[in-house]
């Protein structure tokens, strides 16, 4: 008993250390890059300092994320939502969108590791700046809510923006990255982007929730 018990006190150990090592990775790979593309900026001519101001917010967001991964969601959706909006919502009302959201109390999703929570708070936040600064809306709906014959918690963000043509959109608004993160979550999950030029677009977001063990 006193091996296993030492055995599990590693493994707790072991796992506490790659995720953070992970989250050190995605600190480089997010950060770093956003910083040096940001560095590239000031080699134009012209420095629009309405745009600098935004990529400065952008990349303080991408910071302020990676800090909230820190901390434990013990699979709590309601929490992760509350943290986006935190983050977020002063930004989207700043620019005159209205924004609207209204998520149900949801079931928390078992072994929601800090890396898939890290990867829905990332996806949230890609569909927001992109009804933020591509999509010219007017407001957003974001909402949330648990369908138990499925067993998924589905998460919709529409705008009234004005869309865009998806087969022509090959690979902007960051439509790939989005389809990539939803993709790598341990617990499962889909994406759905629909859009129509000059009458916006719709992300649904299906998360699935497995059944609690034993």
């Amino acid at each position: 008993l006193e091996k296993v018990g030492q055995q599990t006190k590693l493994d707790i150990v072991n796992s506490a250390i790659a995720e953070r090592q992970k989250i050190s990775a995605d600190m480089h790979d997010s950060i770093g890059s956003s910083l040096a593309a940001l560095l590239a900026y000031f080699t134009t001519e012209n420095v629009d300092m309405a745009e600098l101001k935004r990529k400065v917010g952008e990349i303080l967001m991408e910071l302020r994320l990676l800090v909230d991964s820190a901390e434990p969601v013990d699979g709590d959706i309601n929490l992760l939502f509350s943290n986006v909006l935190h983050r977020m919502g002063g930004g989207i009302e700043l620019a005159g969108i209205d924004l609207r959201w209204r998520a149900d109390e949801l079931p928390r999703i078992p072994g929601l590791s800090a890396r898939d929570a890290l990867t829905i708070r990332l996806v949230l936040m890609e569909a927001l700046t992109n009804a933020l600064h591509h999509s010219k809306a007017t407001s957003v709906a974001l909402t949330a809510r648990y369908d138990a014959a499925e067993r998924v918690i589905v998460i919709t963000l529409a705008d009234d923006g004005r869309g865009f043509n998806p087969a022509e959109e090959f690979m902007g608004h960051g439509l790939s990255n989005m389809r990539k993160r939803v993709a790598s979550l341990s617990t499962g999950a889909s994406i759905a982007i629909e859009s129509v030029p000059e009458r916006g677009t719709a992300v649904r977001i299906e998360l699935k929730v497995p059944p609690l063990s034993g």
